[in-house]
């Protein structure tokens, strides 16, 4: 063989023995570095719930319950991945029950899961859409009964109707209300009854209601409680409200009761007891 061709062979298996060496040259990775990457991987690719929907914020909704009027819930949703949630079943002892924790999304980054999967008593799953959660089956599966549309919670600011909401009131007759009063004044109307339901600043208030088109609202059969009211409090004039409104507003999170095209008579914002 000829110095030239010597030379070639040489070269070739140089650069061969280079090759092998740099495959088997082990990672400098530290395992944290690992982990993170294959955290990574397991986020869904594409658009999804988790990746295109703006989901962090507060919730409200007003849910059925087989024993109760009902369960009026707030759910923040932190994009740290931590929740806190409220719940009040309505018509039983008014306690504002709290649980708060972190919860998971899905495989398919379209349904978180609350608390402890070990546990039957807090796990909640949730099917995250635009400005809505609609609560699921603990399989993780849509509710098909005919109560299907009423288990969901819509976004702070981002209500479209004024049922199944605590109406906290913040203005009467264009004046602010402060906290002073006993009780905090607010309203409810809850769905499928006709009912609402409410306190007026130290009574608890209740009676009929009725939405018909364009927005319109008529009150029937109030009544309240006959409790002394202590120093001053909105009361008797919120309860007259309800004789002379007609119509409402809904912009955003703030509920407006009118008669005709006149000022407010009462400002309301969407709250939590």
């Amino acid at each position: 063989m000829s110095s030239n061709g010597l030379k070639r062979t040489a070269w070739i298996l140089g650069l061969a023995l280079l090759t092998g060496l740099t495959q088997c040259k082990p990672s400098k990775e530290k395992p944290e570095q690992m982990t993170r990457i294959q955290e990574q991987d397991s986020v869904p690719l594409g658009d999804t719930s988790r990746t295109s929907v703006d989901w962090n914020g507060t919730y409200y909704g007003f849910l059925p319950c087989a024993d109760c009027g009902g369960i009026l819930t707030e759910l923040v949703l932190e994009s740290n991945g931590s929740y806190l949630m409220k719940r009040v079943y309505w018509g039983k002892d008014q306690q504002v029950i709290k649980s708060e924790g972190t919860f998971q999304w899905d495989g398919s980054g379209g349904k978180i899961r609350l608390g402890d999967s070990k546990s039957k008593d807090e796990v909640v799953w949730y099917q995250v859409g635009e400005n809505r959660l609609f609560q699921l089956d603990r399989k993780g599966n849509r509710n098909e009964s005919d109560l299907a549309e009423r288990y969901q919670l819509s976004k702070q600011n981002s209500l479209t109707g004024i049922e199944g909401v605590y109406w906290k009131l913040v203005e009467l007759g264009g004046q602010p209300i402060e906290d002073g009063a006993p009780s905090a004044p607010f309203l409810m109307l809850v769905p499928g009854s006709g009912r609402v339901n409410g306190n007026g600043g130290c009574n608890t208030i209740m009676g009929g209601y009725e939405l018909t088109d364009n927005n319109r609202i008529s009150f029937s059969q109030f009544a309240s409680t006959m409790m002394a009211c202590p120093g001053e409090n909105p009361e008797q004039e919120f309860l007259k409200v309800f004789d002379q409104v007609d119509n409402y507003t809904l912009k955003r999170d703030t509920l407006s009761l009118n008669k005709a095209r006149m000022a407010p008579l009462a400002r309301f914002v969407a709250a939590f007891p």
